[in-house]
Order: C-alpha cells, then structure tokens, then sequence
C-alpha cells in the first residue's frame, strides 16, 4: 500500500483488477485513484474467466479522457 500512496503522490492514476472473490475489496478501492467507483477505477470478478469478460468494460474505462488517462487504448 506504500506504493500506491507515492503513485498517487506522483500524479499517477491507479485501476486495479481483483481476481477470485478471495481478493479484498477495501484493498482494491484503498489502491486506486480517487474517486474509487466500482467498475471505473475497480474491478472484482470471480474468476480468470469472467475476466476476458470484464475486458471490454475495463478499456471503456481506461480510454475515457474524464480520467486523466494517458493512452487510448479504444
């Protein structure tokens, strides 16, 4: 968690993926960049699987320019 606190110090914008409903949530939301909406900055999925699902939302969100996103990925 240090790291992400320097990221975010740096002006770097944070998306996190959490795979398997194992992965803690609060983590997940305390990692990413303000302000930390599930399915914007995060995403939890229950699998690897349903992960090449989520694919398309995660690079919706990614190339919105209201994110301060370097790339487009679109």
């Amino acid at each position: 968690m240090a790291e992400a606190v320097i990221a975010h110090q740096a002006g770097i914008k944070i998306y996190t993926v959490g795979v398997f409903l194992s992965v803690n949530a609060t983590e997940l939301q305390l990692i990413t960049s303000p302000p930390r909406l599930y399915l914007h900055q995060w995403v939890l999925v229950p699998n690897l699987d349903s992960l090449s699902a989520a694919e398309p939302l995660i690079a919706r969100t990614l190339c919105r320019p209201e994110y301060g996103t370097l790339y487009n990925l679109c």
